[in-house]
């Protein structure tokens, strides 16, 4: 069994190609300056968590925006055994539903990609265009513009494993629906002989003082690692909501176990794909409670639940 932790982000081990992530590069400006987009493995290694930063935030991004004047409409809800049940599982599938175009990529193998290139646009280094495929096999992408900055750089000789720590700054924008989005970020890169340490924060400002933190870790030892991320989104309040994944993958299946906390509670859920669908288990892998995900004609899902009634709800699509 294969299994790898990423709060939700996930992302990390996609990044590193488990879901086909990949970087090109161009020569960048040099240390000191606004960073171009190198040719190095730190370089490869700070495209790769961006693209993957970007490309997830806009999923959920577009998500959110998509669904940001609907709400779960039911179907069937008479057949539900009861009204309160019925209101239960519209809600969670509503706060579900922000997040299934990012689970669609994590469960279709080699959706992500990004590729960076000398950036086209005044002001800013480089260029990096992201994207994942849908279950359906239809490619969404987008474009984000930065410059990363090196601003402190510190060598430590006192022994023989040469500690190098270096702080980036990043700044950009993301071009998504046809919305432009303002993005920062930091990433702290801590190496010595044999093992290495990195932490990136990517924050994208949603407007409306909202913004979305994605924040990721990854250790480096003797051919081992490990990476995390977590997605975060405040308001001007504090936090409004914290996800994270784990994926699972064993002979060829995929699992990924989301948990959502917001409001102060969190719920767990899982996700699998088989048949054509999605199914979701709700709080246990053996739950009986599960929801199962369609896609209908008209290109937008529909939550089945397995004691009975079903809910249609609007998905991202290129017009949006």
């Amino acid at each position: 069994m294969k299994k790898l932790l990423l709060t939700l982000t996930i992302i990390a081990a996609l990044a590193l190609g488990l879901f086909g992530l990949t970087a090109c590069g161009t020569n960048g400006t040099g240390a000191g300056g606004a960073n171009g987009t190198g040719n190095s493995a730190a370089a490869q290694a700070a495209e790769e968590a961006y693209g993957f930063s970007a490309a997830s935030a806009g999923a959920i991004l577009s998500s959110m925006n998509a669904n940001a004047a609907l709400s779960a409409r039911s179907t069937a809800a008479d057949a539900a055994a009861d009204a309160g049940a019925a209101d239960d599982a519209a809600a969670e599938i509503d706060e579900l539903n922000g997040y299934m175009l990012l689970v669609e990529g994590l469960l279709e193998d080699g959706a992500f990609g990004a590729s960076a290139e000398t950036s086209d646009r005044e002001g800013y280094a480089v260029k990096m265009t992201v994207s994942y495929k849908d279950l359906e096999g239809d490619t969404i992408e987008y474009v984000l513009y930065y410059n990363e900055t090196l601003v402190r750089e510190e060598y430590d000789r006192d022994d023989d494993d040469d500690e190098v720590e270096q702080i980036y700054r990043l700044e950009g924008v993301m071009l998504l629906g046809g919305s432009e989005y303002s993005i920062e970020g930091r990433r702290n890169v801590e190496s010595e002989r044999g093992e290495s340490e990195s932490e990136e924060q990517f924050r994208v400002n949603m407007g409306d003082g909202r913004s979305m933190l994605v924040e990721h870790e990854a250790e480096s030892e003797r051919g081992e690692s490990e990476q995390e991320y977590v997605y975060s989104i405040y308001d001007g309040s504090g936090l409004v909501e914290r996800s994270s994944f784990e994926y699972e993958e064993e002979r060829g299946d995929v699992e990924i176990e989301f948990r959502l906390t917001k409001d102060g509670n969190t719920k767990v859920f899982y996700f699998e794909q088989e048949n054509g669908r999605i199914e979701i288990k709700v709080g246990d892998r053996n739950s009986a409670a599960r929801y199962f995900v369609t896609i209908d004609e008209t290109g937008n899902y529909v939550y089945t639940v397995a004691g009975g009634g079903s809910y249609n709800m609007h998905r991202f699509d290129f017009d949006d």
